[in-house]
């Protein structure tokens, strides 16, 4: 017979890694003697992986969700499943590091008000074989009621918990609302203290899907700062002042998270929200940011240009570009719609050729400056739309910046905008 653990388990469309996961804990069922399995309408195979794993286990329970009722409530109904004196929610992807797990269950056990043990996780590879780092908290410790400042030096790290299951299952929810898991940690902690142990009690896997897999979303973004903002909420006495401290310290720097996969995933335009949202609290107090600022704008602005005139281009069901040549170097910026639709044409023509150029149905005009548009002796009654580059790169330049003559693209050509229309009149 295993500690008095339940092992919660919630998951999603996953069967390979929830086997995996399976295999590892049937490998040190001495630190538990329960598994609850969390099924969030999965259609695949999840319900024969958990049946065939049974017979490995003296308990592993399913339980189905009826239909798809979001990450955090699906880790609710795994939390609120927990048979046993003490639960602990491992993801499906998860290994737990069983002499941590055992050590977190002791504290528990030798301390009846203490509800709940945080500690920190190996990150791993999508095999969990490889260790890329050990994440600690920076700052462990027993933490009362009275210590919620406190305790959020850590709140980064802070994840998963062994719980005391009777004081989670009455007085701890987690909705879609939020992603709770500060809230939770409130919660917790109006209830008795929380042991926070400085070394890791499980194996974090990097697989798709993960939570922060979803950083550029805006969901994300809202329901951290909503977690903040709740947590927040519980401390008695908080005023406006403490709670923008707490939520501009502590979201800021998934701005910049968020901003770095954008760019790895070479997102010019979601780079430029998130470089926006973090410039907004330092763009005027922190050279550092004001820096960014500039380099974005010179190397990144004619990208995120070319995604507005491919986004632009599309909807518009072009089927012929009519580009001006010209110093602002169109032709190459507009070899990246080519490439995304080949069967595309492109004439590249004077800005005297344009002002007269006669289109046909499907034709799309692109100038450097709208002066040349507006000069057109004919109308373009039968083209799919005309468009100026440089009022995109006004409506894409970042407040404040430099707003600098030369400008590159992705693969290193230069663009030069006239310096007269640089900066707003």
């Amino acid at each position: 017979m295993g500690l008095p653990l339940s092992i919660c388990i919630p998951t999603y469309n996953r069967a390979p890694l929830l086997e995996r996961t399976l295999r590892h804990l049937a490998e040190c069922s001495h630190v538990f003697s329960e598994v609850v399995v969390s099924d969030n309408a999965s259609t695949d195979r999840t319900r024969e992986i958990v049946e065939a794993w049974q017979p490995r286990f003296s308990r592993l329970r399913y339980a189905r969700q009826a239909q798809n009722v979001g990450a955090f409530r699906n880790i609710y109904a795994a939390q609120s499943l927990a048979g046993e004196k003490y639960a602990f929610v491992l993801s499906d992807d998860d290994a737990l590091i069983p002499a941590a797990i055992a050590d977190a269950v002791a504290i528990l056990e030798a301390e009846p008000d203490c509800v709940a043990v945080y500690g920190g996780y190996e990150r791993c590879d999508a095999d969990l074989g490889v260790t890329t780092y050990v994440q600690l908290p920076p700052f462990p410790g027993r933490y009362a009621r009275a210590d919620k400042m406190a305790l959020i030096r850590n709140a980064n790290v802070l994840g998963f918990a062994v719980l005391r299951s009777a004081v989670v299952q009455r007085h701890c929810f987690l909705d879609n609302t939020t992603h709770g898991l500060l809230r939770m940690i409130a919660q917790l902690l109006d209830h008795g203290t929380i042991q926070v142990v400085g070394y890791p009690i499980y194996r974090h896997a990097e697989t798709a899907g993960r939570l922060e897999d979803h950083v550029m979303e805006p969901e994300f973004h809202d329901n951290l700062r909503s977690d903040w903002e709740l947590f927040a909420a519980s401390i008695e006495g908080v005023d406006l002042r403490t709670t923008t401290m707490l939520v501009v310290n502590y979201t800021l720097p998934v701005y910049l998270f968020a901003y770095g996969v954008a760019t790895n995933q070479n997102m010019p335009l979601f780079e430029r929200t998130f470089l926006l949202r973090y410039l907004a609290s330092l763009g005027n107090v922190n050279t550092e940011a004001a820096a960014r600022r500039d380099i974005w704008e010179r190397n990144r602005l004619i990208a995120a240009t070319i995604e507005l005139l491919k986004d632009r281009t599309a909807v518009a069901g072009a089927t012929r570009l009519i580009v001006e040549r010209g110093e602002m170097n169109l032709p190459k910026m507009l070899e990246a719609l080519r490439a995304g639709a080949p069967e595309r044409l492109m004439v590249e023509v004077t800005a005297d050729a344009l002002r007269a150029f006669a289109t046909e149905p499907g034709d799309f005009l692109i100038a450097e400056y709208w002066r040349t548009l507006d000069a057109r002796a004919v109308e373009p009654s039968s083209a799919a739309g005309q468009i100026a580059v440089a009022d995109l790169i006004a409506s894409l330049r970042l407040p404040g910046s430099s707003r600098e003559r030369v400008l590159f693209g992705p693969s290193g050509s230069l663009h030069v905008v006239d310096e007269l229309l640089r900066r707003p009149a």
